[in-house]
């Protein structure tokens, strides 16, 4: 007997009714093979285990965006926490006798924004500077500081002092206008 003979015994001739599983295609929807029966019975059996890992691996990737994204959080928390740190900042001698500033994430800042941070003054900052622009600096901010404060007092005597030594400060009216003008001396300060 051939394997066409077999088949044909066993599931009752080749012409005869095919049964149906259950739910399932029936033999000649099947193809009339026990196989594609089997198969289709068994389907569900196999799916399983594909879905469960396909849900597993859904799963493990969204833990792990979940993780990075908390420590990528964490790490710009640091980040924020260190530039309100005056300590995380550097004050830096350089080859000219004056200094570079850096802020925690190594980026060079004005000397302004150091003294700003450790809150104190650009004047005592640059204090200890041999550069020359910085002691000009200095002894500028000082007769500055002394000029501002006689025209708040309105110490008419101060201001004449000050200004028959510098004849210049005579044409200045406003007080902001002698700021921006300082300012605009010393922009690496």
């Amino acid at each position: 007997m051939g394997p066409q003979e077999l088949r044909d015994a066993v599931y009752g001739g080749a012409n005869a009714a095919a049964p149906q599983l259950a739910g399932g295609p029936s033999m000649e929807q099947a193809g009339n093979t026990g196989d594609a029966v089997v198969n289709a019975a068994y389907k569900t059996r196999f799916d399983a285990p594909v879905a469960q890992a396909i849900s597993n691996a859904a799963v493990n990737q969204s833990q792990t965006n979940l993780e990075e994204a908390k420590k990528a959080q964490a790490a710009a928390e640091a980040a924020k926490e260190a530039m309100t740190d005056p300590k995380k900042y550097q004050m830096i001698p350089r080859s000219d006798g004056g200094y570079g500033f850096y802020d925690p994430s190594g980026k060079e800042i004005s000397a302004q924004d150091y003294a700003r941070v450790q809150g104190t003054s650009v004047a005592k900052v640059l204090s200890d500077s041999e550069n020359p622009i910085d002691k000009g600096f200095i002894n500028d901010y000082k007769n500055l500081q002394d000029y501002m404060t006689a025209w708040q007092n309105n110490d008419r005597k101060k201001i004449e002092a000050i200004q028959s030594q510098q004849p210049e400060l005579k044409k200045i009216r406003d007080p902001q206008s002698l700021i921006q003008r300082f300012m605009r001396a010393y922009p690496t300060v």
